[in-house]
């Protein structure tokens, strides 16, 4: 044993440490990349980073925009099942509308004319039961789409299942008569929706009109963006405007201890290296500043290449990656 350790000591004389004022040229790199990650589903309406900057950890740097859910219609709040704040996954409210038929109608049975035989969205429109005439009732058209439309109505009364024609004039004039339809009941609407309630706006029983805010909605767990850790954005991954989804790599944050120096320098000087050795440095951006100090982390072989990659650790914080740097081995 005492032969091994003479032999290994003789070994360690051929290659002492480092010589002082051994100069190597170097740059600063990022060593790992930590992800700012989407917290939920949205649009990303703000994500204030840019490569270079520096950002401190949990440190709200962005917002994803949540949902909005508006009433469908006029009606009366029927029931909440849910409160700010709740994890949902099914519904949050039932409205009960105000109109009590909605009336499907197609272009059938339409005066013959060109006024006639096409209806527009959001117009009036009388309805009379083709029967006897003695039901009737106003509405407002919906929806349009391939010789078919939807009236909801909001005044009169009609049987459910009864057939209406459908005119443009009060007076039922037959030269104004736009259609065919049958009337139904207006069923209680659902709401569903799956995420976290930021805000429920309503509460049972309160009159809601068309285009009202009932709740806001976010698709995961944060509409707030944030750093996993202090460091150096060392990536933008996603512009502000645009869809994410939860999960999305939105930027790439190096953390302060991931920054460091990276040199290669041959095997003979390698081979005088060791880890925790010490080192300055000074900054190829103002060389006349004071050197500043660091300490070799680790000396590895380069794959396939004569060379070996050296990194060092500086004492302060680098905020500058791919930055030239002089590194003077040996002890300080």
């Amino acid at each position: 044993m005492r032969k091994w350790i003479s032999v290994l000591g003789a070994l360690l004389l051929l290659f002492p440490a480092a010589a002082l004022g051994e100069v190597v040229e170097g740059v600063t790199v990022s060593a790992a990349e930590q992800q700012v990650l989407a917290q939920a589903t949205g649009v990303l309406e703000r994500l204030g980073l840019t490569v270079g900057g520096c950002v401190a950890a949990y440190e709200e740097v962005g917002q994803i925009r949540p949902t909005r859910v508006y009433a469908t219609q006029d009606g009366v709040i029927a029931g909440v099942e849910a409160a700010a704040g709740e994890t949902v996954d099914g519904t949050v409210l039932t409205l009960e509308p105000t109109c009590r038929y909605v009336v499907y109608c197609v272009s059938d049975h339409a005066y013959d004319s060109p006024e006639t035989k096409i209806v527009h969205s959001g117009e009036t429109v009388y309805m009379r039961c083709t029967a006897n005439g003695t039901h009737w009732a106003t509405g407002r058209v919906t929806f349009v789409g391939g010789g078919e439309y939807t009236v909801e109505v909001d005044g009169g009364e009609l049987y459910v299942g009864e057939t209406v024609y459908v005119y443009r004039s009060p007076d039922f004039a037959a030269t104004t008569r736009v259609g065919i339809g049958t009337a139904v009941s207006g069923a209680v609407e659902s709401y569903e929706a799956t995420g976290t309630l930021l805000e429920v706006r309503v509460r049972p029983g309160d009159a809601v009109q068309r285009g009202q805010l009932l709740y806001t909605l976010v698709e995961g767990t944060g509409t707030g963006v944030t750093s996993p850790v202090d460091g150096v954005v060392t990536g933008v991954y996603a512009a502000q405007g645009s869809r994410v989804q939860e999960g999305d790599v939105l930027a790439g944050v190096t953390a302060w201890q991931d920054i460091q120096l990276e040199l290669v320098v041959g095997e003979e000087t390698a081979l005088r290296l060791r880890v925790g050795d010490r080192v300055t440095y000074t900054r190829g951006t103002d060389p006349a500043e004071a050197p500043r100090t660091g300490r070799i982390v680790s000396v590895d072989a380069m794959s396939g290449e004569a060379g070996y990659v050296v990194r060092v650790q500086p004492d302060e914080r680098e905020a500058r990656i791919g930055m030239t740097v002089e590194v003077t081995l040996g002890e300080t």
